[in-house]
């Protein structure tokens, strides 16, 4: 499904989002297409005079968080966790531990998530918290977001539902 092999274009790929897609190969190989929704994909493609590596890893389960990286010469953005969690719009290609920090939390990620989302009584979400790995839960060290949804009452929790998601075989 996200076969990296045959892509085109990537001698277009500035220097460091090749070395990005360079490290990921191995760790995509090993991704169970069991778990990958059908939308899920890989491509490049030229924006505006600039090419651009799209990946978007969204999970067979609606209620997990998906994986979405953008990256370009003048940008890069990794999201999951409903919020974007490592971006750099100013000149990505001389941060050099860009690529070993988005590559290190896309492993995290596809390694393991587990979602803890609490309900009122009347059974409506009113929080939802993502953390890295299987066991995880309440670790301040493992949390990679936090969705808050204020305008449902009342707050006091009733109960929780704990969910895990692994991407990989």
């Amino acid at each position: 499904m996200l076969n990296i092999s045959s892509l085109n274009n990537v001698q277009n790929l500035s220097a460091y989002v090749l070395a990005i897609l360079n490290k990921l190969e191995p760790i995509l190989e090993r991704l169970d297409a069991a778990k990958l929704d059908d939308s899920s994909e890989v491509e490049i493609s030229n924006e505006r005079g600039d090419w651009v590596l799209r990946l978007a890893i969204v999970p067979a389960d609606v209620n997990i968080p998906l994986l979405s990286l953008s990256a370009s010469s003048q940008y890069c953005i990794l999201a999951f966790a409903e919020g974007e969690q490592i971006e750099c719009h100013s000149n990505p290609e001389a941060d050099e531990s860009l690529v070993d920090m988005v590559v290190e939390s896309s492993e995290k990620y596809l390694g393991g998530i587990t979602v803890i989302e609490s309900y009122n009584r009347n059974g409506k979400l009113i929080r939802k918290e993502c953390f890295f790995g299987m066991d995880a839960g309440n670790d301040e060290k493992s949390k990679i977001g936090t969705s808050s949804y204020f305008l449902v009452f009342p707050k006091k929790v009733y109960s929780t539902k704990k969910k895990t998601f692994r991407f990989l075989k």
